[in-house]
């Protein structure tokens, strides 16, 4: 009798073990054997480029032609690679091939990319990308919602994004610009260097996150003091767990999150996959706390005070009503979405925009005297925001950061059924790729300085100079562009101004070695020097560095008058030399 209990405790227990291992065997034959299929039968008027040559054994299998955002290298050096098939095949179209040999449809004609856009019922977000989110912004959120359900929410949050809903925010964008300098100046003056270096990725990363809980959930500094840095270190992990990891880990992961249920691929012991639950466990309940208090608090009379004011006020209703209301479970999944898109949404634009600055003495100059000319005596109201928001060079330095790093890459989606686009038929179900980075940098559409960085492209055209208005789409467009663009867009501006107000220089660390993360434009390891001078940073002396580039696949440059910057993206990262 217990030999026998024993026995079967011990089958059990294997069988435990080896279930996902065999199914997880047979799934990735079956996804490979189907892919194949697809791609020689209803894929087969498609070119596909050849393998290619730099590509091992081990990184052809896995990923086919190396356009998959997140294994071992960065976004910016996977649009650089698309960029080189696009220049070598002719169409509007071309297609690639994914993990498992998945085929993939990506396009760059601005027409084709404009109908997809214009008709998001019949092109709705992958599965795997709703996977990767899911755990984050839940299911029922605007990020992830399609159809009447997504119309429903744009429709009651939307108004909380208008322009004239947004004043309210701009004491606390004041308020954290302010902080943030005076901050960095108390760190340099108590330096015995007179100068500081720190990761700037950490460094901005709490700003849009206070941002947001001030802003749209209302809450207090002191509850910002006492529960912020748990907040911070659970975004920090969300986003930046994936990408510390080496390209096994990040190869599992993904492979997972292709193969296995995401009720069961969270359950698989890997480090990165429990801390991300459990940081976006931890946000899920502080907000869900939040929503509760709130719940409670007597509304009648007043006028919205924020975001999630707004929500509650739809919460609930009768069904007759349900055009205009949100559940319980929508107004949290929208909550969280804000918090984590809108976030790093964000900590993109700010840390674009100040690594080029910093990049670009000349650039960081003229906007310095844009911003001391149109306010003599510093940035010190509200009504401040209105007016810098109008400054034409800080307008162009914003626009041309997201034009060389937008804060989604790429895009995706999944054909409903059989559609036509142009010339080209798309299956039912195929995988279609929008690469937003690759269309803003094609020297087709922007010219011969397509890959450098020129803010005064933006001075003469409200096109940038592009051939085409749909050329340039960080945030998207059409029904399901970016709600909160306007938002993350005041943010940033407000705080670059701040800094360039003031008497602060940054810049980047010479021979530091950093990356962008898989999904976002965000640097990880970014190291800028801090100093406190009264000169422009371009009248300036510098000492010449002769470094070795290596392994470059793009190549920025300017000519100041006393120095030469330079941009290299490698492989597995973005190297920086700053020749001064």
């Amino acid at each position: 009798g217990w030999m026998n209990l024993l026995y079967s405790v011990v089958i059990i227990g294997l069988v435990g073990l080896l279930a996902p291992f065999v199914f997880g065997t047979c799934r990735a034959i079956s996804l490979l054997l189907t892919h194949l299929w697809l791609r020689y039968s209803r894929y087969r008027h498609i070119t596909f480029p050849s393998r290619p040559p730099e590509s091992s054994t081990a990184e052809w299998l896995f990923e086919g032609h190396g356009l998959l955002i997140g294994v071992n290298r960065s976004h910016a050096s996977v649009m650089d690679r698309l960029m080189r098939y696009v220049e070598e095949h002719n169409g509007p179209a071309l297609g690639c091939l994914g993990i498992f040999f998945a085929p993939r449809i990506v396009v760059w004609d601005l027409d084709m990319i404009q109908s997809i856009f214009a008709k998001p019922d019949l092109w709705m977000k992958p599965e795997f990308v709703r996977n990767t989110l899911r755990d984050i912004t839940g299911d029922s959120s605007v990020l992830l919602t399609e159809g009447d359900l997504h119309r429903r929410q744009r429709k009651i949050i939307g108004p909380s994004f208008h322009h004239d809903a947004l004043r309210h925010t701009y004491s606390v964008f004041m308020d954290l610009g302010s902080t943030l300098v005076q901050r960095w100046k108390s760190m340099v003056q108590e330096s015995l260097n007179h100068s500081v270096v720190v990761d700037l990725f950490k460094e901005v990363l709490r700003i849009p996150i206070v941002a947001i809980c001030r802003t749209a959930f209302g809450m207090k500094e002191e509850y910002l003091r006492t529960h912020g840095k748990k907040l911070d270190a659970a975004f920090g992990k969300i986003f930046a767990n994936l990408d510390s990891q080496s390209v096994t880990v990040r190869r599992l992961s993904i492979l997972f999150l292709h193969i296995f249920p995401i009720w069961l691929t969270y359950r698989f012991p890997l480090k990165m996959l429990s801390d991300r639950r459990k940081a976006a466990q931890l946000i899920r309940n502080e907000v869900s706390s939040l929503i509760k208090q709130r719940s409670t608090v007597p509304t009648e009379g007043t006028p919205p005070q924020d975001l999630l004011d707004s929500l509650l006020r739809k919460m609930g209703g009768d069904a007759e009503d349900r055009n205009c209301t949100m559940s319980r479970s929508e107004v949290l999944d929208n909550c969280m979405t804000f918090m984590s898109a809108g976030s790093m949404t964000t900590v993109s634009l700010l840390t674009s925009m100040l690594t080029q600055l910093a990049l670009h003495p000349r650039s960081a100059s003229k906007l310095r005297e844009e911003i001391s000319s149109a306010f003599p005596a510093g940035l010190k109201s509200d009504d401040d925001v209105s007016k810098l928001d109008k400054l034409p060079y800080l307008d162009a330095v914003f626009r041309e950061s997201i034009r060389l790093y937008p804060p989604i890459p790429a895009t995706a989606r999944i054909a409903s059924e059989t559609i036509t686009v142009g010339d080209l038929t798309i299956p039912k179900g195929a995988y279609v790729l929008v690469p937003i980075a690759a269309l803003q940098r094609l020297p087709a559409l922007w010219g011969h300085d397509a890959n450098l960085f020129r803010p005064e492209r933006w001075l003469n055209s409200s096109t940038g100079g592009a051939s085409m208005n749909l050329a340039f789409m960080p945030f998207l467009y059409g029904p399901r562009s970016c709600i909160g663009s306007r938002f993350a867009t005041l943010e940033a501006k407000v705080v670059v101004a701040h800094i360039y107000d003031s008497d602060i220089r940054l810049t980047v660390v010479p021979a530091c070695e950093f990356y962008q993360f898989s999904f976002v434009s965000a640097y990880v390891g970014l190291m800028m020097k801090i100093e406190l001078c009264k000169e422009p940073s371009s009248s300036m002396s510098f000492n010449r560095y002769n470094p070795e580039v290596i392994h470059s696949e793009f190549l920025m440059e300017e000519e100041p008058s006393d120095g030469v910057l330079v941009t290299a993206a490698g492989r597995d990262a973005m190297i920086m030399v700053f020749l001064r």
